[in-house]
């Protein structure tokens, strides 16, 4: 099962403890008395989910169809005709017939999910007295055994040490022990994996001089600025095939192709702050242009070195920002469950 990908995914990797906490709840539910009773329909090759899938896809459609015909009028009218009996003792003969037909199917249907597994007496009563409960009470031990699944599954598959509150005093210190140590690791983990993002990103914005994180704290997107930095290219060759093209003449065709990128950065702060006024808007402009132009005048080389610089820049932080999120939210759960 590790390595698939669960309901919990999410849930595990921003907030451990809060899955352990819901899986607990999920332990707790599924009791002892609800675990006697799945084990003993199981066998080598029947399990649990064999059961209620037989139970939602053949047996309930059947026996709810039966239920509808044991209060028909019309039904009960017919029986009384052909029997020559009154109402209530076509009733009698109704609530009889549809008893035995109920056997009947249920009897069919373990027949047949039970066929050729050896020594299944014991687990085929069970299995017939699971199904002779009301429908309600399977609906509800199925949303219990389904949690209890789901839960056990996802911890599986993220190797979360669950402590089961049904477990004897023994059990239940031993995991209570396995917690704590786990804990304990993905403290060190994390902290040893922030140090070495820190570093990584210190790397970056050195080899950068710093224009990674500037671009990155813009929130611009570098496809876009490689866009803006072609169309200029391709404006500047038109007219180079002309004739030769001055400083002035370049800086004239970057402004009219970055206009409206320019205009939108002025319009972000404004909106970002309705106090802003006119010099911190052209403030912001002039900067972001400024920045620009450090794009530009890269070398080609550079500048495939600063695109890959800033992916591995992005990436590095989203990781980082995580891991925050994960030491937050564990620090918050276990503060909470002190204080409790």
């Amino acid at each position: 099962m590790r390595g698939e990908h669960t309901k919990y995914d999410k849930l595990i990797q921003t907030d451990r403890e809060a899955f352990r906490a819901e899986a607990m709840a999920a332990l707790h539910a599924f009791d002892i008395a609800d675990r006697t009773i799945a084990s003993s329909m199981e066998t080598g090759k029947i399990t649990m989910v064999d059961l209620l899938k037989a139970w939602y896809e053949q047996l309930q459609p059947l026996l709810s169809d039966l239920e509808k015909e044991r209060t028909s009028r019309r039904f009960r009218t017919m029986i009384g005709h052909h029997l020559q009996v009154d109402e209530p003792r076509a009733q009698e003969a109704i609530d009889t017939m549809i008893q035995n037909r109920k056997l009947e199917l249920v009897s069919g249907v373990i027949d047949r999910l039970y066929d050729g597994e050896p020594h299944s007496e014991q687990a085929r009563q069970a299995a017939c007295t699971f199904f002779a409960q009301p429908s309600d009470y399977i609906n509800t031990f199925t949303e219990r055994y389904g949690k209890f699944v789901e839960i056990m599954e996802a911890a599986e598959a993220h190797n979360v040490t669950l402590l089961d509150p049904h477990g004897n005093w023994l059990e239940r210190g031993r995991a209570a022990i396995a917690i704590h140590n786990e804990r304990q690791h993905l403290i060190q983990d994390e902290d040893t994996r922030l140090a070495d993002i820190d570093q990584a990103l210190r790397t970056l914005q050195e080899r950068s001089d710093h224009l990674v994180q500037r671009i990155a704290d813009h929130n611009w997107s570098f496809a876009d600025v490689l866009a803006l930095y072609e169309s200029y290219q391709q404006q500047l060759g038109s007219l180079k095939q002309v004739t030769a093209v001055s400083p002035t003449e370049q800086l004239a065709v970057f402004e009219q192709v970055a206009k409206s990128f320019l205009a939108k950065v002025a319009h972000n702060v404004g909106s970002l702050n309705q106090h802003t006024n006119l010099k911190a808007a052209k403030q912001a402009r002039d900067e972001a242009a400024n920045l620009l132009l450090e794009v530009f005048d890269l070398s080609p080389s550079e500048r495939r070195q600063l695109f890959l610089d800033i992916q591995d820049y992005m990436k590095l932080t989203r990781e980082r920002d995580l891991i925050l999120v994960v030491q937050r939210n564990r620090e918050q759960f276990l503060a909470k469950q002190r204080d409790e």
